[in-house]
């Protein structure tokens, strides 16, 4: 609604203020005494440590190769929704504003069942899926041939997004002790936010040549290639185990 009435500088004022709430929240956490933390090895050397944790751990090796290629191949269609909101429907900021709305209701709508689906399928059966079912997702997105298809498709595609990419990351942080937890978390968020910022400059620089769906569309398919290659590669990957 900002974004349509006021334009793009309110909207980002309006976000900027958002996290005044988080920072207000953050202040009144009161942290449990922890005991004294064993000397350091050194920055590098721990960096270097949790990607030898992380190479070595076969399931949190799988789960970085994948968030890389979502990053690639899918997470690309946050940054592009302006660019398909002009030109493939020829509208601005009304099309933009109801894409990235649809997006974020389809986020909040997971946070909500998430939990639910975690208990009948599992944590990892549940990754499977998910993993499987984004690839076409995004597929069918990109192929919208109208502006209300492209938002309800955008409401499934943004909770799929976030179901996928916060059950990889919670799954990874299971995987390794409390001392390791943060270091595993951080390599995460450089493999998504790396893979992401390239995705979006690879995508977007090969749409201007060759047009916006055949790239967007053409990337999607191969991560759902990818991911079907794997499960007859690998199909234990996909059954669910939580070992």
């Amino acid at each position: 609604v900002v974004l349509g009435m006021g334009g793009a500088s309110w909207a980002l004022l309006v976000n900027t203020l958002s996290f005044v709430a988080v920072l207000v929240a953050l202040s009144r956490v009161q942290a449990p005494a922890r005991a004294a933390a064993k000397a350091s090895s050194g920055l590098w050397k721990e960096i270097a440590h949790g990607f030898e944790v992380a190479r070595k751990d076969s399931e949190i090796s799988l789960m970085m190769w994948s968030t890389l290629l979502v990053a690639l191949l899918v997470a690309p269609f946050i940054g592009l929704v302006p660019v398909f909101a002009i030109r493939e429907f020829g509208q601005g900021a009304a099309a933009t504003s109801l894409l990235v709305t649809c997006q974020g209701a389809g986020a909040v709508t997971a946070a909500l069942v998430v939990g639910t689906l975690v208990d009948s399928l599992g944590q990892r059966k549940l990754l499977g899926y998910l993993a499987l079912a984004i690839g076409g997702v995004s597929a069918l997105y990109w192929l919208s041939p109208t502006l209300p298809v492209a938002a309800v498709l955008m409401f499934v595609l943004g909770a799929n997004y976030m179901m996928l990419m916060s059950g990889t990351h919670t799954y990874c942080q299971s995987r390794v002790p409390r001392e390791l937890q943060a270091r595993t978390s951080s390599i995460y968020s450089m493999v998504l936010g790396g893979g992401y910022a390239a995705g979006v400059w690879g995508l977007g620089a090969l749409a201007d040549r060759v047009g916006l769906r055949f790239v967007t569309v053409s990337a999607s398919v191969l991560f759902l290639a990818l991911v079907l290659t794997l499960r007859l590669l690998r199909p234990r990957s996909f059954e669910g185990a939580e070992g």
